[in-house]
């Protein structure tokens, strides 16, 4: 739980870091991705103007995403009801609790760059997010709803079929590379701590190298390379996404129109967003950062 995504700080508070658009950016809300993204990098290879321009991309990249999520929600006039503001209460208190003492839930607080407030704060985002989800989705009255047959023309247009065979040892998988590009089916050689698989997907559902990977191919062709990824090596065969494989595949396809159409309208805030600095900002450092706002002010 503690490492939740976030929401905004109050408005108007001095602690205030900078706005995207009317969301306001706490010196916590910052302080938390900030810390964890630069020692997440401080370990890596990168070099030091490397970690700096990943550092600066990833913390403004989940700042962006917290904000549009506010930004839509105000623009659907959706909000928490007071249950569900007690449901966010109940989950802090359910936290501190499972820690065992107070002292404790403090303790792990702060190893996570986090504040008892700041928290809170990220447990309603995650529920905003969520009803917001439910909200545009709903097949009753949600602006995303799709019916059947417009999900069967989508489905034709915007999702794509691939199975693949999985395995843990990578010169076992490039031997099923090259039985596969002589042209044996996937479905011959899972055997032996193979496992046969299939995805049915549309844009940003996979991983990106693995969505690219198929796409470059053609329908029954098989991608030229392993994918090595951290449950194993795949050896993926592109395959054309027929309607019988729509309909069997029908509710999962549903969910990840609805996933994608949301992202869409996501990322079409975002990308409205005006950025706008704070003094405070330009006073931020790794020390500072360090403290929480009630020690660094």
């Amino acid at each position: 739980m503690l490492s939740a995504a976030l929401l905004l700080a109050s408005c108007g508070k001095s602690d205030t870091v900078m706005r995207l658009g009317s969301f306001e950016v706490s010196y916590d809300h910052y302080r938390y991705i900030y810390m964890n993204v630069y020692n997440e990098l401080s370990e890596s290879d990168l070099s030091e103007t490397e970690r700096a321009e990943e550092l600066e991309n990833a913390v403004g990249s989940s700042l962006r995403y917290s904000a549009s999520i506010y930004e839509l929600a105000k623009e659907k006039k959706i909000s928490l009801s007071d249950d569900e503001e007690q449901a966010v209460d109940d989950a802090v208190t359910a936290a501190e609790e499972e820690c065992g003492s107070a002292e404790e839930f403090d303790t792990q607080l702060r190893e996570a760059y986090l504040t008892r407030d700041f928290f809170r704060r990220a447990l309603e985002l995650q529920q905003l997010e969520q009803k917001l989800r439910d909200t545009l989705s709903s097949e009753r009255s949600g602006e995303l709803a799709v019916d059947d047959a417009a999900l069967i023309e989508d489905a034709h247009e915007n999702f794509y079929y691939a199975e693949y065979i999985l395995t843990r040892d990578e010169q076992d998988a490039e031997a099923v590379l090259a039985e596969a590009k002589a042209g044996a089916p996937l479905s011959d050689l899972a055997q032996d701590g193979r496992t046969l698989g299939s995805y049915c997907f549309t844009h940003g559902q996979l991983i990106e190298e693995l969505e690219n990977a198929v796409l470059a191919v053609g329908e029954g062709e098989v991608v030229d390379k392993v994918i090595v990824a951290s449950d194993g090596c795949r050896i993926v065969r592109r395959l054309a996404l027929t309607d019988e494989l729509i309909d069997e595949n029908f509710d999962s396809i549903r969910k990840a129109y609805l996933a994608r159409r949301f992202g869409e309208l996501r990322s079409e805030v975002e990308a409205g967003l005006e950025e706008k600095r704070t003094s405070l900002y330009d006073a931020l450092s790794p020390e500072m950062l360090a403290k929480p706002w009630s020690e660094a002010k």
